[in-house]
């Protein structure tokens, strides 16, 4: 999303902009203003009842009222700004623009064989002669070691190197 300014924001008829992050503040400092007229017409009404229930709403009632309510306000307003950052956060990770490289997931570890070598059909064996004979693990063939100085140049490389660093010879 590209920044914009409040009114062009206001009459984006497609969406792309939001106001309401914008306006989160304002929204606040009215949701307290309103808060605390309710909160001084509660008290006022209590007193035009009785002294007593007057009393104990300015002291007990009136600011439980307005605690409550701000905590209200204030858990609603953030969780509105919680849904626009999840937005913008979803719109980056789609664009790629989180800055952050992208690791890639690594391939899965090769099996290993840890089973009992069976024997070919022309050798039969018994199940009997299998039960004493101890199993025998299958071992993995070993990588071919290429040579140790390049073809081309004669320099020593690295047995796992696949070009020479001296010239590039693969």
């Amino acid at each position: 999303m590209e920044p914009r300014g409040f009114m062009t924001a206001l009459f984006d008829y497609s969406f792309t902009s939001f106001v309401t992050p914008k306006i989160i503040r304002f929204l606040y400092a009215l949701a307290t203003i309103v808060i605390a007229l309710s909160t001084l017409a509660l008290v006022l009404a209590a007193f035009n009842n009785s002294g007593g229930t007057g009393i104990v709403t300015l002291v007990i009632v009136g600011p439980l009222f307005f605690l409550i309510s701000m905590i209200y306000a204030r858990v609603l307003l953030e969780l509105v700004i919680v849904f626009f950052r999840i937005n913008g956060n979803v719109q980056e990770l789609r664009d790629g623009r989180s800055g952050r490289p992208v690791q890639p997931v690594p391939p899965p570890a090769p099996p290993t064989v840890d089973a009992a070598v069976v024997a070919p059909a022309e050798t039969a064996v018994t199940i009997e002669q299998a039960a004493e004979a101890p199993p025998t693990a299958v071992s993995a063939p070993e990588p071919e070691v290429s040579a140790r100085f390049c073809e081309n140049c004669g320099a020593e490389r690295r047995a796992e190197s696949r070009f020479c660093t001296s010239c590039g010879h693969a």
